[in-house]
Protein backbone atom coordinates (compact mmCIF):
# COMPACT_ATOMS: atom_id res chain seq x y z
CA UNK A 1 0.00 0.00 0.00
CA UNK A 2 1.18 3.49 -0.71
CA UNK A 3 1.01 6.03 2.09
CA UNK A 4 -1.31 8.98 1.66
CA UNK A 5 0.46 12.27 2.36
CA UNK A 6 -0.81 15.65 3.36
CA UNK A 7 -0.04 18.75 5.33
CA UNK A 8 -1.77 19.54 8.58
CA UNK A 9 -1.73 22.92 10.30
CA UNK A 10 -0.39 23.21 13.82
CA UNK A 11 -3.12 22.46 16.34
CA UNK A 12 -1.36 23.49 19.52
CA UNK A 13 1.17 22.11 21.96
CA UNK A 14 1.10 20.03 25.08
CA UNK A 15 3.55 20.77 27.85
CA UNK A 16 5.94 18.12 29.08
CA UNK A 17 4.35 18.45 32.52
CA UNK A 18 1.12 16.97 31.17
CA UNK A 19 3.06 13.86 30.20
CA UNK A 20 4.82 13.33 33.53
CA UNK A 21 6.10 9.81 33.88
CA UNK A 22 6.97 9.21 30.24
CA UNK A 23 10.14 7.33 29.40
CA UNK A 24 13.39 9.17 28.62
CA UNK A 25 13.38 10.86 25.23
CA UNK A 26 15.36 9.66 22.26
CA UNK A 27 18.30 11.46 20.80
CA UNK A 28 18.35 12.66 17.23
CA UNK A 29 21.67 11.62 15.73
CA UNK A 30 22.57 13.54 12.57
CA UNK A 31 26.07 12.18 11.97
CA UNK A 32 27.47 8.69 11.58
CA UNK A 33 26.50 5.63 9.64
CA UNK A 34 22.89 4.72 10.50
CA UNK A 35 23.34 1.36 8.74
CA UNK A 36 25.47 0.25 11.73
CA UNK A 37 22.37 0.43 13.96
CA UNK A 38 19.42 -1.91 13.41
CA UNK A 39 15.94 -0.62 12.63
CA UNK A 40 13.57 -0.81 15.57
CA UNK A 41 11.30 -3.85 15.34
CA UNK A 42 8.54 -5.30 17.49
CA UNK A 43 11.06 -7.79 18.88
CA UNK A 44 12.79 -5.01 20.82
CA UNK A 45 10.12 -2.33 21.31
CA UNK A 46 6.74 -1.69 22.86
CA UNK A 47 4.03 0.50 21.30
CA UNK A 48 1.42 2.35 23.33
CA UNK A 49 -1.27 4.84 22.36
CA UNK A 50 -3.03 7.34 24.57
CA UNK A 51 -5.61 10.06 24.26
CA UNK A 52 -4.43 13.62 24.77
CA UNK A 53 -6.45 16.35 26.47
CA UNK A 54 -4.79 18.93 24.20
CA UNK A 55 -4.68 19.41 21.35
CA UNK A 56 -8.19 18.08 20.77
CA UNK A 57 -8.71 15.12 18.43
CA UNK A 58 -5.18 13.87 19.01
CA UNK A 59 -3.59 10.68 20.28
CA UNK A 60 0.06 10.10 21.10
CA UNK A 61 1.79 6.97 19.82
CA UNK A 62 4.88 5.98 21.82
CA UNK A 63 7.56 3.53 20.66
CA UNK A 64 9.83 2.44 23.53
CA UNK A 65 13.06 0.49 23.05
CA UNK A 66 12.78 -2.50 25.40
CA UNK A 67 15.84 -4.25 23.96
CA UNK A 68 19.48 -4.22 24.99
CA UNK A 69 20.88 -2.35 21.97
CA UNK A 70 20.22 0.85 20.08
CA UNK A 71 17.68 0.95 17.26
CA UNK A 72 16.46 3.47 14.70
CA UNK A 73 12.82 4.57 14.43
CA UNK A 74 12.61 5.17 10.69
CA UNK A 75 10.06 7.44 9.02
CA UNK A 76 6.47 7.43 10.20
CA UNK A 77 4.44 4.56 11.60
CA UNK A 78 2.05 2.84 9.18
CA UNK A 79 -1.36 3.13 10.83
CA UNK A 80 -4.91 2.00 10.11
CA UNK A 81 -7.91 2.24 12.43
CA UNK A 82 -10.49 -0.42 13.23
CA UNK A 83 -11.57 -2.72 10.41
CA UNK A 84 -10.75 -0.18 7.69
CA UNK A 85 -7.64 -0.67 5.58
CA UNK A 86 -7.09 3.00 4.67
CA UNK A 87 -3.66 4.15 5.77
CA UNK A 88 -3.46 7.37 7.73
CA UNK A 89 -1.77 10.15 5.80
CA UNK A 90 1.64 11.41 6.89
CA UNK A 91 2.25 14.98 8.01
CA UNK A 92 5.18 15.69 5.68
CA UNK A 93 6.04 18.93 7.51
CA UNK A 94 6.87 16.84 10.59
CA UNK A 95 9.86 15.09 9.02
CA UNK A 96 12.75 15.52 11.48
CA UNK A 97 16.13 16.72 10.28
CA UNK A 98 17.87 13.78 11.92
CA UNK A 99 17.32 10.07 12.28
CA UNK A 100 15.69 9.15 15.61
CA UNK A 101 17.93 6.67 17.44
CA UNK A 102 16.66 4.97 20.58
CA UNK A 103 18.96 3.74 23.30
CA UNK A 104 17.51 1.03 25.57
CA UNK A 105 14.68 2.54 27.63
CA UNK A 106 14.22 5.59 25.37
CA UNK A 107 11.09 6.43 23.42
CA UNK A 108 10.10 8.00 20.11
CA UNK A 109 6.75 9.73 19.62
CA UNK A 110 4.27 10.17 16.78
CA UNK A 111 1.25 12.44 16.98
CA UNK A 112 -2.02 11.35 15.43
CA UNK A 113 -4.58 13.93 14.28
CA UNK A 114 -7.77 11.83 14.32
CA UNK A 115 -10.31 14.08 12.62
CA UNK A 116 -11.05 17.63 11.56
CA UNK A 117 -13.98 19.87 10.69
CA UNK A 118 -13.22 19.26 7.00
CA UNK A 119 -13.39 15.48 7.40
CA UNK A 120 -16.05 13.04 6.29
CA UNK A 121 -16.63 9.28 6.26
CA UNK A 122 -16.04 9.08 10.02
CA UNK A 123 -16.24 5.95 12.14
CA UNK A 124 -15.47 4.68 15.64
CA UNK A 125 -12.36 2.56 16.02
CA UNK A 126 -11.56 0.18 18.88
CA UNK A 127 -7.97 -0.48 17.82
CA UNK A 128 -5.15 0.87 15.73
CA UNK A 129 -2.92 -1.28 13.54
CA UNK A 130 0.67 -0.05 13.75
CA UNK A 131 3.53 -1.21 11.55
CA UNK A 132 7.04 0.23 11.48
CA UNK A 133 8.85 1.71 8.50
CA UNK A 134 11.99 0.16 7.12
CA UNK A 135 15.13 2.05 6.13
CA UNK A 136 13.66 2.84 2.68
CA UNK A 137 10.30 4.08 3.99
CA UNK A 138 8.38 0.91 3.18
CA UNK A 139 6.39 -1.13 5.68
CA UNK A 140 8.55 -3.60 7.63
CA UNK A 141 7.76 -7.23 7.04
CA UNK A 142 8.17 -7.98 10.76
CA UNK A 143 4.44 -7.62 11.35
CA UNK A 144 2.28 -5.20 13.26
CA UNK A 145 0.73 -4.59 16.67
CA UNK A 146 -2.88 -3.77 17.58
CA UNK A 147 -2.91 -1.64 20.74
CA UNK A 148 -6.36 -0.92 22.15
CA UNK A 149 -7.72 2.58 21.75
CA UNK A 150 -9.85 4.69 24.03
CA UNK A 151 -13.20 5.53 22.41
CA UNK A 152 -11.90 7.04 19.17
CA UNK A 153 -13.59 8.83 16.27
CA UNK A 154 -11.56 8.84 13.04
CA UNK A 155 -12.39 10.37 9.67
CA UNK A 156 -10.73 10.66 6.27
CA UNK A 157 -8.46 13.51 7.43
CA UNK A 158 -6.55 11.28 9.90
CA UNK A 159 -2.81 12.01 9.78
CA UNK A 160 0.26 10.77 11.65
CA UNK A 161 3.61 12.49 12.18
CA UNK A 162 7.03 11.07 11.60
CA UNK A 163 8.67 9.58 14.70
CA UNK A 164 10.05 12.38 16.85
CA UNK A 165 12.54 12.41 19.71
CA UNK A 166 10.45 15.01 21.56
CA UNK A 167 6.77 14.78 22.59
CA UNK A 168 6.05 18.45 21.84
CA UNK A 169 7.38 18.04 18.28
CA UNK A 170 5.07 15.04 17.75
CA UNK A 171 1.89 16.80 18.82
CA UNK A 172 2.25 20.27 17.37
CA UNK A 173 0.78 19.32 13.99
Amino acid sequence: MKKNTGTVLAAGALTAAALAGTVAQAQAVPAGDPTAIAACSFHDTEVTVRDLPRPVNHHLLTLTNTGTGRCIAYGAPWTTFGARQDLAGVVEDSQPQSTVVLNPGQSAYAGILLSSAEGSDGHRAANIRVALSDRDGGEQRSGHVLPALPDTWVDNTVRVTYWQSDVDDAIRY
